[in-house]
């Protein structure tokens, strides 16, 4: 890659090099329990990884610095009022993905103090079929059979959705039969 990309900075190549090998262990991961869809890795969208090197951001302004061959070009993010969080916080890796546009996708870090146990807290752990919530004197578990619900719903939906197929393919057959039929009338 240097020799085809010599001004390129060269932290471009060793993002590459780091995607590509993350992409390769998650295939030879996938491959081995049988669930791999593909018989060699492929990138699935066009994505360029930029480490604190390639890129900086200023969350006042919403300015982004990236570095391309013979320089930096800044560009203005668009962002709304949920973004006025992140302005505390530490910036990391990004990545800039294309689709039908370009958009940056990047990854803030805040250092958290975590607040002594004092009793008062109650945990929550919300699971597919319960809800469990408690202290260190107390807990309680609720059962929702939420799954049950969930999966009636599914099938419901399914159910429904092949009868409309069917009777779309039915209503198709019978246009299709009485324009034939008129067609042979002319």
């Amino acid at each position: 890659m240097r020799a085809k990309y010599p001004r390129l900075p060269s932290h471009y190549i060793y993002t590459a090099c780091q995607m590509a090998c993350y992409i390769y262990r998650s295939f030879r991961k996938l491959k081995r329990k049988g669930l791999a869809k593909a018989e060699k890795p492929v990138f699935k969208k066009q994505v360029v990884m930029l480490d604190d090197h390639l890129f900086s951001l200023n969350p006042e302004s919403w300015e982004v610095l990236i570095a391309v061959e013979g320089g930096r070009v800044k560009l203005k993010l668009l962002h709304g009022t949920y973004h006025e969080k992140f302005k505390e916080m530490k910036i990391g890796q990004a990545w800039l993905v294309k689709s039908e546009d370009f958009y940056l996708k990047a990854v803030f870090s805040k250092v958290v103090e975590v607040a002594e146990m004092d009793g008062k807290a109650v945990a929550v752990d919300v699971n597919e079929n319960n809800i469990a919530f408690g202290t260190l004197e107390y807990a309680e578990n609720r059962e929702t059979k939420e799954r049950a619900i969930r999966t009636a719903y599914f099938l419901k939906r399914r159910r429904v959705e092949a009868i409309y197929h069917r009777i779309a393919k039915e209503v198709v057959a019978i246009e299709g039969h009485k324009r034939q039929a008129q067609q042979v009338e002319l």
